[in-house]
C-alpha cells in the first residue's frame, strides 16, 4: 500500500547543539481531493468545448475580468495578449451591438435581476458569430454591485439555422399569401400551425387570431361540423380527403369551394397534422352553369337546324334525283350528238378524199407544170384539213387533240407528195405532248403545210440532201413555241416575207394572226427557221 507524504525540515538548536527537525505529513487524502478537482476541471473544460460554452467573472470594483479558455476560443483571442477588462470585452463584440449590450448590462445592475442577451462578434476575417450571454450580479451588504458572474455560449450554428428557418418561413409566407385560395396546416385537433392571408380576409380577423387557434373559434357551427368530419376522416384513413361544399360566408351569398385535406407525416410515418388547400370556384361554377345553359340553347338550335336540314335534305334529294334524270337525258343527247359529229367528220374526210382523188385524176391529164403545181398545192391543203377531220373522227374529246401526233402524220403525208425518190431529205420531229382545240389545230396544220411545202420546193433546189427539224414545246403555262427549220438555201437577201406575193406565206401570216400568235422568220444562206408563239388555248 502506498501513501502520499509531505516532508519538511528546519534547522534548530537542541541542547546547545545544531540539529534538524523533520516533519512528515500524510497528504494522501489531500492528493485525492486535488486529483478530483483536476479531473473535474478537465471535465468542465471538455464540457465547455463540446457545448461551446465558457464562463467569466468580472470584478466590478477592480474591473478585473476573468475568462475561461473556452471564452477565449469563442472570441478567437489570445489570453496572453488580451488585456481582459469590461471595456476590452465591449471592444471585442460587433460594433453595431456594443451600445445594446452595455445598456442591457447596466439595466441588470440597476434592476438587480439576472440578465440574458444575444449579440454578434465580428471576426477579423469578416465572419459573424452569434453568442448568448447569461449572468447575475452580486451585491455587498450596502447594496452596491461588487461582482458579475456569467457564461457565454457560441450559438452561431443554431442562429444560422434559425435565420435559415426564418427565411424559409418568410418565403413560405410570401408564397401562400400570394395565392388566391385558402392554404393552411393544422394539427389533428384542428389547431392551426400556419394559415395564409386569405383566411384573414375571409373571416375578417388578424392572422395571429387564427394561427395557434382552433378553427372552431371562427367557423360557423355547421361549417365547423362538416370540416371537423373531413379532418377526422383524413387523419383516420391517412389518405387525401376531398373538400367540396357550398358555404355562406356572407349572408345571402353562396361561395362554392373545392380542395383537399392532405395528411402530414413525420419521418416515422406518423400523422402529425393535415394541410388544407381549398379554392373558391364560384366563378368556375357560374361559368359551368352558363355553359350548361348555352349548351341547352345550342342543342335546341341544333335540333331546330337539324329539322330544317332534314327538310332541305329531302328537297335536295328530290332536286338531285331530278338533276340526275336531266343529266342522263343530256348524256344521251350528247352521245347522240357525238355519234352524229363523228359521222359528219367522217363524211367530210371522205368527201375531201374524193376531191383529192379527182385532183389526182386531173393531174394525170395536165402537162402544164404550173397548173400541176397549183393542183398539188391545193391537194396538200385539202389533205391537211382532211387529216384533221380524221383525227376528230378518232378522238373522244373534240376540244383536246394531240397536236404533235397530228404534225407527225401531216409531215409523213407531205413528204409522200413532195419528196423525190432521188432526194435524201432527213427530218426530226420532237417536243411536248400538247392538246389543243380544233381551231388551233386547223391553223397550225395549214401553217405546217405551207412551210413544209415551201421547204421541199425551194430550200433544196441546189442539192439532193438536206434536213428539216420540227419542234413543239411549252414556253410557259399559257403559250406554246412551234419551230420549223431547214438547212436549205434560205430566202433571197432583202426578202420581206410579210409582203410576199406567195399565197403560202400570206396564209402563214394570216393564220398566225388568227390563232393570236407571233411570227418570226430567221433566214440565211445556211437555212430558214420559222418561230411561231401562240396561246395553248384560244
Amino acid at each position: 500500500m502506498f501513501i502520499d507524504i509531505l516532508a519538511t525540515s528546519h534547522d534548530i538548536i537542541y541542547e546547545n547543539k545544531k540539529a534538524r527537525i523533520v516533519v512528515i505529513n500524510d497528504i494522501t487524502q489531500r492528493k485525492k481531493i486535488e486529483l478530483e478537482v483536476l479531473r473535474s476541471e478537465m471535465k468542465l473544460k471538455e464540457a465547455q468545448q463540446v457545448a461551446k460554452l465558457g464562463n467569466w467573472e468580472l470584478d466590478l470594483i477592480t474591473d478585473n475580468l476573468f475568462w475561461s479558455e473556452e471564452v477565449y476560443s469563442i472570441f478567437e483571442l489570445d489570453n496572453n495578449t488580451f488585456d481582459a477588462s469590461y471595456d476590452a470585452f465591449l471592444n471585442a463584440i460587433h460594433p453595431e451591438d456594443k451600445d445594446f449590450v452595455n445598456k442591457e448590462f447596466q439595466k441588470a445592475i440597476k434592476s438587480k435581476k439576472p440578465y440574458e442577451t444575444e449579440h454578434r462578434l465580428l471576426m477579423p476575417d469578416g465572419r459573424i458569430k452569434y453568442v448568448i450571454e447569461k449572468g447575475f450580479i452580486d451585491y455587498n451588504t450596502k447594496g452596491n454591485p461588487i461582482r458579475s458572474v456569467g457564461t457565454v455560449q457560441d450559438i452561431t450554428e443554431r442562429k444560422m439555422f434559425e435565420l435559415e428557418l426564418q427565411r424559409n418561413r418568410m418565403l413560405l409566407r410570401s408564397m401562400i399569401d400570394s395565392l388566391p385560395m385558402w392554404l393552411a396546416a393544422v394539427d389533428p385537433e384542428g389547431n392551426y400551425f400556419i394559415a395564409n392571408q386569405y383566411y384573414s380576409k375571409t373571416f375578417g380577423i388578424p392572422l395571429d387570431q387564427i394561427e395557434n387557434h382552433n378553427f372552431r373559434e371562427f367557423f360557423k357551427p355547421e361549417l365547423y361540423k362538416k370540416h371537423k368530419a373531413i379532418l377526422e376522416k383524413c387523419v383516420k384513413s391517412g389518405k387525401v380527403a376531398e373538400v367540396s361544399d357550398e358555404v355562406e360566408f356572407e349572408k345571402g351569398q353562396i361561395t362554392h369551394i373545392y380542395g383537399a385535406y392532405t395528411p402530414l407525416k413525420d419521418s416515422d410515418g406518423k400523422i402529425f397534422g393535415v394541410s388544407a388547400a381549398v379554392m373558391d370556384i364560384s366563378k368556375q361554377k357560374n361559368i359551368e352553369e352558363e355553359i350548361i345553359k348555352l349548351n341547352q340553347t345550342l342543342e335546341e338550335k341544333v335540333n331546330q337546324r337539324t329539322l330544317l336540314l332534314e327538310k332541305a335534305n329531302r328537297e335536295l334529294m328530290i332536286e338531285i334525283s331530278e338533276r340526275t334524270r336531266a343529266e342522263e337525258f343530256i348524256k344521251r343527247q350528247l352521245a347522240e350528238k357525238e355519234v352524229l359529229l363523228k359521222e359528219i367528220h367522217h363524211r367530210v374526210k371522205n368527201n375531201m378524199q374524193v376531191i383529192i382523188s379527182i385532183l389526182n385524176l386531173q393531174l394525170s391529164t395536165i402537162n402544164d407544170e404550173n397548173i400541176s403545181r397549183i393542183l398539188r398545192d391545193s391537194q396538200a391543203r385539202i389533205k391537211t384539213m382532211a387529216l384533221i377531220h380524221e383525227k376528230l373522227y378518232e378522238t373522244k374529246d373534240f376540244s383536246n387533240i394531240d397536236l404533235l401526233d397530228y404534225i407527225k402524220n401531216l409531215f409523213e403525208f407531205l413528204s409522200s407528195i413532195y419528196k423525190s425518190p432521188s432526194e435524201n431529205i432527213r427530218y426530226s420531229i420532237s417536243g411536248d405532248q400538247v392538246q389543243v382545240d380544233i381551231d388551233s389545230i386547223i391553223a397550225v396544220g395549214l401553217i405546217t403545210n405551207e412551210i413544209i411545202t415551201n421547204s421541199y420546193k425551194y430550200a433544196f433546189s441546189d442539192r439532193k440532201d438536206g434536213k428539216i427539224e420540227i419542234r413543239l414545246n411549252r414556253k410557259d403555262e399559257k403559250h406554246l413555241v412551234y419551230k420549223i427549220k431547214d438547212n436549205g438555201i434560205g430566202f433571197p437577201e432583202g426578202f420581206d416575207y410579210r409582203n410576199a406575193q406567195s399565197l403560202g406565206l400570206q396564209l402563214v401570216c394570216i393564220l398566225t394572226e388568227q390563232i393570236q400568235g407571233t411570227l418570226e422568220v430567221i433566214s440565211s444562206p445556211k437555212g430558214t427557221e420559222f418561230v411561231i408563239v401562240f396561246p395553248s388555248k384560244l
